[in-house]
C-alpha cells in the first residue's frame, strides 16, 4: 500500500481534475474512496450496459450520497456497438465498432477534465502488469491515466474495504463480480432475483431469452 501514497503524491503534483471510472466493482470502490481523500474537484463516470437497473442504482446512489458527488452515467461502448452509436456522430467516426479509446475521448470531452483514474492492478494479469509498469508505474504522464492501487493485492483491497466499511454491490453476495457482461448465468440470476430489471435488459437486448434457452438445452444433455 506504500506505493499508493507514491502514486497519489505524484498525481497531486500534476492533476487538477481526475475522472474516476467507476464500475461499482471492489477495485473501483476502493479507488473512488482514495481519490476522494486526495482531491476535492473530481468527476465520477459510470458506463452502463442497461440503464436504471435497480440493484445497480442502489450502489450508485449510495456512493453518490456518501461523497456528495454526481455519478455521470453514459452507455458502455459494447451497448452502443449493439444498438447504435447514439452519442457519437457516424460521419465523424468511420470505425465499424467503438473502442474504449473512443469512450475515453468522449468522457474527457463531457467532463472537461483530462486525467482518467481506474482500479487496474498489476496482479490482475501479465498484460496489465506490463502496461502499468511500462506506462509510468501508476502515473501515466503520456496518456494521462492514474492507477492508485496498481501494486495492491486482492487481500489489500478486501482489507481496505473491511476497514473503511465500504459496501459492495449485492451481486458479490451471490458470487458475481461483474453482472454487466450479460453472461448466461448472470442473466439467469437477474431473472430469478430482479425480474423487472431482466425485462429492462430484454428491451435493449431482445435476444437474451435465446441465451437462457441455449443454456437450459445444454444442461439437459448431461
Amino acid at each position: 500500500m506504500r506505493d499508493m501514497l507514491r502514486v497519489m503524491r505524484e498525481s497531486i503534483a500534476v492533476v487538477d481534475c481526475p475522472i474516476v471510472l467507476f464500475s461499482t466493482g471492489k477495485d473501483s470502490i476502493v479507488t473512488l474512496d482514495i481519490i476522494n481523500q486526495y482531491f476535492k474537484n473530481y468527476k465520477i463516470i459510470y458506463m452502463f450496459f442497461v440503464k436504471n437497473l435497480s440493484f445497480v442504482d442502489k450502489i450508485l446512489d449510495y456512493y453518490s450520497k456518501k461523497y456528495n458527488k454526481e455519478i455521470i452515467q453514459i452507455p458502455h461502448f459494447t451497448t452502443l456497438n449493439t444498438i447504435g452509436k447514439g452519442i457519437f456522430d457516424f460521419k465523424k467516426n468511420n470505425e465499424s465498432f467503438l473502442k474504449l479509446s473512443d469512450m475515453e475521448k468522449h468522457i474527457r470531452k463531457i467532463t472537461e477534465c483530462e486525467w482518467l483514474v481506474s482500479g487496474e492492478k498489476k496482479m490482475d494479469s501479465l498484460p496489465r502488469r506490463i502496461m502499468i509498469k511500462h506506462e509510468g508505474d501508476g502515473v501515466d504522464l503520456k496518456h494521462k491515466k492514474i492507477y492508485p492501487i496498481a501494486d495492491w493485492t486482492e487481500n489489500d483491497v478486501m482489507k481496505y474495504i473491511k476497514i473503511k466499511k465500504l459496501p459492495l454491490p449485492i451481486n458479490y453476495q451471490f458470487g458475481f463480480r461483474n453482472i454487466d457482461s450479460l453472461q448466461k448465468n448472470s442473466l439467469l440470476w437477474i431473472k430469478n432475483n430482479f425480474y423487472e430489471d431482466y425485462l429492462k435488459i430484454k428491451e435493449v437486448f431482445p435476444l437474451i431469452d435465446t441465451l437462457l434457452l441455449e443454456e437450459d438445452s445444454e444442461n439437459r444433455k448431461y
